[in-house]
């Protein structure tokens, strides 16, 4: 017995960091009633370093990485501020001000990355796991009843190509851009109620030789987080 009760008390800790418990349906709706204070942690791109593009030179290398990373950053700010607003639009929820967010992380030392496993990063398409007993921890700090944390994959703008489906032929696919994320929803009490991963695309811009990039990509990740507030409302019933 004692030895059974040492094994769980080493189990315990990875459990919590990195278990998905499923609610029913009906207990994922009864819990999603009971939260109305609710804290966004910012949003990051867990992308790693060998997703960056890559040029034929390294100074082609380096300008390239430079502007995809100062995309990148647009595009953090603005989700920060998007995710939490839309929140509070389709949901009525009350919001723990950025400020604390930020301070509370700084006083347990964290980042965004450390509530995840793996610092956040984002291996062969797939999501890390969460650190469930840090984000009770945060999410108790701030008196708030669920944090949701959200991991962005690095956005893409696919060029026209011709593709083939087997029983359906060759077809003509146009220029696209694609975004991904993660968005979590978790309780102080370390529950995740709600997981979705969204994906959507959106056609990419182009009027005579030059390309929007970037306002396809802002445009494409408000779609993410308008899927995921989607996925939340249809929980609720």
């Amino acid at each position: 017995m004692r030895a059974f009760c040492l094994a769980a008390v080493l189990i315990l800790p990875a459990i919590l960091a990195s278990a998905t418990p499923q609610l029913k349906p009906k207990e994922q709706r009864v819990v999603l009633g009971t939260i109305h204070t609710i804290a966004v942690v910012p949003p990051f791109f867990g992308i790693p370093a060998s997703a960056l593009p890559h040029g034929k030179t390294p100074a082609e290398t380096a300008s390239l990485q430079v502007a995809y990373k100062s995309a990148l950053h647009r595009l953090q700010s603005d989700a920060a501020q998007r995710l939490p607003a839309r929140i509070t639009s389709r949901l009525g929820l009350k919001l723990v001000p950025a400020p604390n967010i930020a301070a509370a992380l700084s006083d347990e030392h964290l980042s965004a990355r450390q509530l995840f496993l793996k610092d956040g990063e984002i291996t062969g398409g797939a999501y890390p796991g969460l650190n469930l007993r840090l984000c009770a921890k945060l999410c108790a700090s701030l008196h708030a009843d669920a944090l949701v944390v959200a991991d962005f994959d690095g956005p893409q703008r696919i060029g026209g190509h011709y593709v083939f489906v087997p029983l359906q032929g060759s077809g003509y696919e146009p220029s696209h851009v694609v975004s991904r994320a993660q968005f979590n929803l978790v309780t102080a009490r370390g529950v995740l109620v709600l997981r979705s991963n969204e994906t959507v695309q959106h056609p990419a811009t182009r009027i005579g030789a030059e390309q929007f990039t970037l306002p396809d990509w802002v445009e494409a990740q408000n779609l993410l987080v308008e899927s995921f507030m989607d996925y939340w409302t249809d929980k609720l019933h």
